[in-house]
């Protein structure tokens, strides 16, 4: 009986840590940036779950001032949304915290930093504090071969690597990044020919409009903000525009082999 409990414990609960901190990241072959990230890199680690999954999240603040965590488009309870002076007081430098909701809806979601009040959740964004969320749906109704995520960024970076976004109110972007990296190193994505690929987009930025285009091949919008689109609302087009905070997954058949931007 104790071990049939275990087995059925760890099916509904998912427990993943969280390490804020302050480290260099090289956004580019031999460039690097001072940044805030979650676990030592940019983006934070994907979490990945599926619907109805019990999710507990450990989160311990090595940052040098507060900070909490924002489940973005995830039906969480009030007392577990991550906002400072709302639902929680800012996790403190050197302390921790723990977030435990049910999974759900199914989509493409993200997390990120709600700061230590309304008026830093821009710049904790802006320097780095972000990661993907997959709910992987109970009963799967898209049929793919393979799957990709991409978390698009932008930064303030000056020459020196120092980040901007933390002394400046209103910064110039001047880096993109896809995954942390900027174009050309970063990752490409390979895939074998007449695949069916998932994209997921998700722009975690705060100002940037990001118009997603893939040369050579049409696709199809099959998810907006992590909800399904019924059949009959879906397009198809080759150029998606992700908002800031919104996240968008296209299919792709990968019908017209060579190297596309």
């Amino acid at each position: 009986v104790q071990r049939l409990f275990q087995i059925f414990f760890h099916q509904i609960l998912c427990t993943f840590h969280l390490r804020a901190e302050e480290f260099r990241w090289e956004y580019a072959n031999g460039q690097w940036a001072h940044v805030w990230g979650y676990n030592g890199q940019i983006p934070g680690p994907e979490i990945r779950v599926t619907e109805g999954d019990k999710v507990r999240v450990i989160v311990q603040n090595n940052l040098p001032q507060g900070t909490s965590v924002h489940w973005h488009g995830i039906d969480v309870p009030w007392t577990e949304d991550g906002v400072p002076g709302l639902s929680q007081d800012p996790i403190q430098p050197n302390e921790e915290f723990i977030y435990e909701f049910v999974a759900k809806p199914a989509g493409t979601r993200m997390y990120h930093s709600h700061g230590k009040s309304h008026t830093t959740v821009t710049q904790q964004l802006d320097m780095g504090l972000s990661g993907p969320f997959i709910i992987e749906p109970r009963n799967p109704q898209l049929e793919y071969d393979r799957e990709f995520t991409l978390l698009l960024d932008e930064w303030n970076v000056r020459p020196d690597g120092v980040n901007d976004s933390l002394s400046q109110t209103h910064p110039s972007y001047n880096l993109f990044t896809i995954n942390g990296r900027v174009f050309p190193d970063t990752a490409p994505l390979t895939i074998e020919r007449n695949e069916k690929v998932l994209v997921r987009f998700i722009n975690a930025g705060t100002s940037a409009f990001h118009p997603m285009h893939l040369h050579g091949h049409q696709f199809e919008v099959a998810a907006r903000d992590g909800n399904a689109l019924p059949l009959a609302a879906r397009e198809i087009l080759n150029t998606v525009t992700v908002h800031p905070g919104e996240t968008a997954d296209i299919l792709i058949t990968a019908n017209n082999p060579g190297p596309w931007l």
